[in-house]
């Protein structure tokens, strides 16, 4: 069937040719989930990438850390970490000791190290990094010679706080010294009685020393209280391992 001139020019004048075709409702529109947010997320693809691998590294970074054990360890096993540990003794309770030098600190701790007596140093380590450190010594203050030994040096470096650390020290030092036939421990704290109580340690009193008010306490070995909870998140800051300027030492 042939069409004339006049029926083409009809049929190109259609108005179905020419006007715009009404869009359709929303509710009847054919919706592709990937249609409208693929072209939107395609120029975005370098940022989300490079951010997935910035988590991605985070989070195995942070099971890195927290999966691999700690380990409690000698000092004496480990004496390259001297100069450092000294450096944050002195750092963390110089004022406790003005007249005494950064040289003098590092000697005393070179001269406590020993295994299975006292004086001795326990260092936490974890993948061979040096995370804290805890001492038990035959005196820790001058005042109160008739009690020994003492638990000393509790410290935690500040990165590591809030992991425990703290307390997994003084339970191996608790340990250590049952197993050398101590039947009391001794400590000294300005601020973390709170702590220190939560692992079974008992007040003893309160009284100055060194121009700071600071509470004794004693850990009744002999007793074997039950086991004391570990440190949770709810923990004061700073009193979950790490000690900061002006706490047991």
């Amino acid at each position: 069937m042939s069409i004339g001139p006049q029926g083409a020019s009809a049929l190109c004048d259609s108005p179905a040719q020419h006007e715009p075709r009404a869009p359709q409702p929303w509710h009847r529109r054919k919706w592709l989930p990937g249609r409208h947010i693929a072209p939107a997320l395609e120029s975005k693809r370098p940022v989300l990438h490079r951010r997935a691998a910035v988590l991605y590294g985070t989070v195995q970074v942070w099971l890195a850390v927290m999966i691999a054990p700690l380990q409690v360890a000698y000092l004496a096993d480990h004496e390259r970490f001297i100069p450092t540990l000294a450096y944050w003794h002195y750092a963390e309770w110089s004022y406790l000791r003005p007249g005494e030098s950064l040289e003098k600190r590092t000697a005393r701790l070179r001269s406590c190290c020993g295994h299975q007596q006292i004086p001795t140093v326990f260092v936490a380590l974890r993948d061979g990094a040096l995370l804290g450190s805890a001492m038990l010594v035959a005196h820790d203050m001058d005042t109160r010679m008739q009690w020994t030994p003492w638990l000393a040096s509790v410290f935690v470096a500040p990165d590591h706080r809030r992991e425990g650390i703290g307390a997994a020290l003084v339970r191996h030092a608790v340990e250590v010294a049952r197993s050398m036939s101590v039947r009391r421990l001794y400590l000294y704290t300005p601020s973390t009685k709170a702590f220190y109580s939560r692992l079974g340690w008992s007040p003893l009193e309160r009284t100055s020393y060194l121009g700071v008010d600071v509470d004794v306490m004693l850990y009744d070995i002999e007793a074997e209280p039950d086991a004391a909870p570990d440190d949770s998140p709810g923990t004061p800051p700073g009193n979950s391992g790490g000690l900061r300027r002006g706490r047991h030492r």
